[in-house]
């Protein structure tokens, strides 16, 4: 399952970059799925509930359970994820301390 995160992050990572990349940076027990673009426009307590979504062109089609299922399957493995924002970047960060020693 914790594939199917992974593949949500680089899914939502590449759907809402202004150049269609991301950026998979890992290092200090973390994993971080960076890309360029801009702030969400939902509010970053609902990134994680049902059926929270942006409504831009990009997520047209989408359900808004990506990121629900993707912190649904971290919190299974006992793991923490964090967002951030920082010069014009969004950051997904998966912080695997708890499972490497």
């Amino acid at each position: 399952m914790f594939s199917v995160a992974v593949k949500n992050l680089m899914d939502n990572a590449i759907k809402f970059s202004f150049d269609k990349k991301v950026v998979i940076d890992v290092k200090d027990n973390k994993i971080s799925f960076i890309n360029k673009g801009k702030i969400p426009s939902i509010e970053q307590k609902l990134f994680f509930e049902p059926f929270a979504k942006e409504t831009s062109q990009e997520n047209k089609d989408g359900l808004g359970l990506g990121l629900y299922i993707t912190k649904f399957i971290i919190d299974k493995h006992n793991l923490n994820i964090y967002y951030h924002y920082e010069e014009d970047k969004n950051i997904f960060t998966i912080d695997l301390k708890n499972v490497i020693c």
